[in-house]
């Protein structure tokens, strides 16, 4: 626990103590936020975690990290609907005025939280919104640029941003998605 140096020291006693007698033995307490607060608890090795993704909750060591992979689905259909037609299950999205609703080639069976319904969220330089609920394999989007059959879009490029949306943790949105329907780009390291 970062936030609380005193449970950290009473944490690495207690391991330290039940260590001592471990000879020649690979050791580690230290996760992500330990690594990135001290190298005091760092053993024979570390556990960086979340952070390997470019996600810490130790915000003072956030300027140190940047999301490393972004997630691309497919646009695979593409519809005009008119103002008072409804999107999705249970009619969740209803269209104010003309507009061009794209289906994505993913859904909650992916990782997509049914909570970003209704919901919007600017990815990769593109705002885009979420219409009606998102379903098992596809869900409908609004995009502020038009899109063709078959163009990737980004709906991942930082965890913090839909965490907040889903009010839940990155943890969460980065170990629920599921890597055989999407297309990565993982960001080469760098050195600060």
């Amino acid at each position: 626990n970062s936030q609380n140096m005193v449970e950290c020291e009473m944490q690495n006693e207690v391991f330290r103590n039940l260590t001592k007698k471990i000879k020649n033995k690979l050791l580690h307490i230290s996760s992500s936020e330990s690594v990135l607060l001290t190298d005091k608890y760092n053993y024979s090795m570390v556990r960086c975690g979340i952070a390997m993704y470019g996600y810490t909750s130790n915000y003072k060591e956030k300027k140190y990290l940047y999301p490393a992979l972004k997630v691309f689905a497919t646009v695979i259909q593409k519809n005009i609907i008119i103002k008072g037609e409804c999107v999705g299950y249970s009619s969740n999205y209803q269209a104010k005025h003309r507009e061009e609703i794209y289906v994505l080639n993913c859904g909650y069976y992916d990782g997509f939280s049914r909570l970003l319904a209704c919901n919007g969220y600017s990815c990769n330089n593109k705002k885009i919104y979420y219409c009606g609920n998102i379903c098992m394999d596809m869900l409908a989007i609004k995009c502020q640029k038009k899109l063709s059959i078959n163009e990737s879009v980004c709906l991942l490029d930082n965890a913090d941003k839909l965490a907040k949306i889903c009010k839940t943790i990155p943890y969460e949105i980065l170990t629920n998605i599921k890597p055989e329907r999407f297309i990565y780009i993982i960001k080469k390291p760098f050195h600060v």
